[in-house]
């Protein structure tokens, strides 16, 4: 069996654990926008899950066009989606995320540092993402609005990202993403595991 990179084996690892897609590189990429790195992947961005295992930022449907985080970027016709019509949630959760397989320890080390071990289950990949100060979870309720917004303009969003003389990106049809939720956190480790053993620790 070919080896599956990393981030394709914690993607299938932690899809199914509740929390939307798990990106293995979810901080902003050096050439995204300024304001899109201040403040990282909030909902309403529209982006491509590269091949890395990122988040190849776009534009956000709730800002304007001349927005510092849309602005040069949006297509010709694009219109916002008024945010004032999108109810938001915020919460908080549990300081880690395992997978089916694995087990795992906190081990105190020192007073801001944490230490995982985790055993993993024969010939089964697993992954583990660790949120040390916890994180915040921000969500769009009523997903049906920028589900019919994004079928209107998906065709027109295609377009523009894969033609030559604009991004020129080469998108293929379902890579295109909108972000309805996302979590936030200050700091954060991951770590997966894929190969055969009988017991196979870690430390993260």
């Amino acid at each position: 069996m070919a080896e599956q990179a990393p981030h394709i084996l914690y993607t299938k690892a932690l899809i199914h654990k509740g929390h939307g897609y798990p990106f293995w590189y979810p901080e902003p990429d050096c050439s995204a926008p300024d304001e899109f790195i201040r403040t990282g992947i909030q909902p309403g961005d529209v982006g491509i899950r590269n091949d890395s295992g990122g988040f190849d930022f776009l534009f956000n449907i709730f800002k304007n066009a001349e927005h510092p985080i849309n602005h040069g970027r949006v297509p010709p016709d694009f219109v916002p989606l008024n945010p004032s019509s999108i109810q938001r949630r915020t919460g908080s959760y549990t300081t880690v995320i395992a997978s089916e397989h694995a087990s795992y320890s906190e081990i105190s080390a020192g007073i801001s540092a944490n230490a995982l071990s985790r055993s993993v289950d024969d010939w089964a990949s697993a992954a583990v993402l660790c949120l040390p100060n916890s994180a915040t979870s921000y969500d769009i309720l009523n997903k049906g609005a920028i589900k019919v917004y994004a079928e209107k303009y998906a065709l027109s969003w295609y377009n523009y990202i894969n033609d030559p003389d604009s991004l020129g990106r080469e998108a293929l049809q379902g890579t295109l993403y909108v972000i309805t939720g996302c979590d936030k956190t200050t700091t954060w480790g991951a770590a997966v595991i894929g190969m055969a053993a009988s017991s196979l620790n870690g430390s993260l």
